[in-house]
């Protein structure tokens, strides 16, 4: 009996040291354990006539909430920059702040936010002759930039990086750089599904519009506050009254649609018929 409480009792004294080992074990770095990190990718103004291309590249960290409490339902409805309404300045608002938040963010001592925002001119666009290698070059650098941030940012850690590109296009140069630590993808719509990409998406839809509309202080006949570049009926419009302004691309400018020309032909009949009535009128007080 008294053999049997020995035993017990030693059982006991080593299965509470097995326990107390177990604790500090979980408390410990655990080997090998790499950190996964998240770089969205995303553009705005493929599509404009006018004004600068802007690529935008970040991560978030997962675990990083707002301090305050409006700011925790902006990053809580952050969402494609597309899906804030242009019509509703509400909406507007939103995208603005949630632009700003994440961007002051970065700018904190242990950010729960890295991004890089490049602007491609019209002019590097226009040497390029292509978009789509103009878009290339800003995504490229972006991640780059990001990617040296996450470095900084944890190192002490091993980290392993996967880049999501709203899309369904890759960079030849980042297809290069993959590896184990490093691995690249395109997704159709990511910006609706991936928070880093609709991150990336509104604030560089957010920095593009803002120097859209400081352009219009310049050139205030295009309107380019309102459409921000795009070819809008009202665009063509003044593209044809107007011609092309220095911050305009290289492109053909588009034909009004039949019935602005109709318009437009029936102005100016009216133009020169007014214009003989003067001569007639002239003509008849000599």
């Amino acid at each position: 009996m008294a053999a049997e409480k020995r035993s017990t009792a030693s059982f006991m004294k080593r299965r509470k040291q097995t326990v107390t080992d177990e604790k500090q074990n979980d408390q410990l770095p655990k080997q090998n354990q790499r950190r996964l990190c998240l770089i969205g990718v995303d553009e705005a103004g493929r599509g404009p006539l006018a004004g600068p291309l802007t690529t935008a590249a970040c991560w978030l960290d997962e675990d990083w909430e707002p301090d305050k409490k409006e700011e925790v339902q902006l990053y809580k409805n952050l969402r494609d920059s597309k899906k804030y309404l242009t019509s509703s300045k509400k909406q507007l608002k939103e995208r603005k702040d949630a632009c700003n938040l994440l961007m002051n963010e970065s700018k904190t001592v242990n950010p729960g936010v890295l991004y890089s925002l490049t602007f491609i001119s019209v002019k590097e666009i226009d040497e390029t002759h292509n978009i789509l290698f103009s878009t290339y070059e800003g995504w490229v650098k972006d991640v780059k930039t990001v990617t040296e941030q996450l470095k900084k940012r944890f190192a002490n850690e091993e980290i392993d990086i996967r880049v999501i590109i709203d899309g369904n296009r890759i960079p030849p140069e980042l297809i290069t750089m993959m590896s184990e630590q490093f691995l690249v993808e395109s997704q159709v719509k990511a910006d609706e599904t991936v928070k880093a990409v609709s991150a990336a998406s509104v604030i560089a839809k957010e920095n593009r519009d803002q120097v859209m509309i400081e352009l219009s202080k310049q050139y205030p006949e295009y309107g380019f506050e309102k459409h921000k570049g795009y070819g809008t009926d009202y665009h063509t419009k003044k593209l044809h009254q107007y011609g092309k302004c220095p911050i305009h691309r290289y492109f053909k400018i588009p034909a009004l649609k039949k019935d602005d020309e109709g318009k437009k032909k029936r102005t100016f009949k009216k133009l020169i018929e007014l214009d003989e009535d003067s001569d007639q009128d002239g003509n008849n007080d000599e």
